[in-house]
């Protein structure tokens, strides 16, 4: 059987202006480090002239953990994305490929997603999820129904966590 190929991850841009959000939580993780004001007082309210230096301290382990946290995270999201793109030019992927067992699509009022399966391993997709994968078939004009032929590769991971590199469909 000849396969037509309708989802490629390498057909889309590597999406990573999404760690861009990161950027204004380190500026105010800087910020609080570098400015003398504690944490413990609010705006227009100026600390006392010899604040505690417990006070001084925790405030100062504050600055430095929301610092971290917010470097952390945009690390995270810059390179989340970047091994779903190496995996497929690697080569280090399964192939499930077979006839559709099951497919269903469940609309509800945030997000729709999809759920289908192929020769036993079964397979999530939703629009809610940030990550250069095949999010949703049918967003994509990618009709999957019951008994259709298809070959997909994807990462080896649990059920409802597997990210689609390719979807091809059968063609007679």
């Amino acid at each position: 059987m000849r396969y037509e190929t309708v989802f490629e991850i390498t057909q889309i841009p590597w999406q990573w202006w999404w760690s861009l959000c990161g950027v204004p939580l380190i500026a105010i993780g800087v910020y609080l480090i570098r400015s003398k004001r504690l944490w413990f007082y609010g705006r227009g309210t100026e600390p006392p002239k010899n604040p505690d230096p417990d006070l001084k301290l925790v405030s100062k382990l504050l600055s430095w953990c929301f610092l971290l946290f917010s470097v952390g995270a945009t690390v995270m999201a810059f390179w989340g994305t970047r091994p779903d793109y190496e995996s497929l030019r690697t080569g280090s992927y399964r192939v499930a490929q077979g006839v559709v067992d099951e497919c269903s699509a469940w609309p509800d009022n945030v997000r729709a997603s999809e759920c289908f399966s192929v020769d036993g391993a079964p397979f999530f997709s939703s629009e809610s999820t940030v990550e250069a994968a095949l999010e949703q078939a049918s967003a994509r004009g990618v009709p999957i129904r019951k008994g259709m032929f298809v070959r997909v590769a994807y990462d080896g991971g649990t059920d409802t966590l597997r990210k689609i590199y390719r979807l091809e469909l059968g063609v007679k």
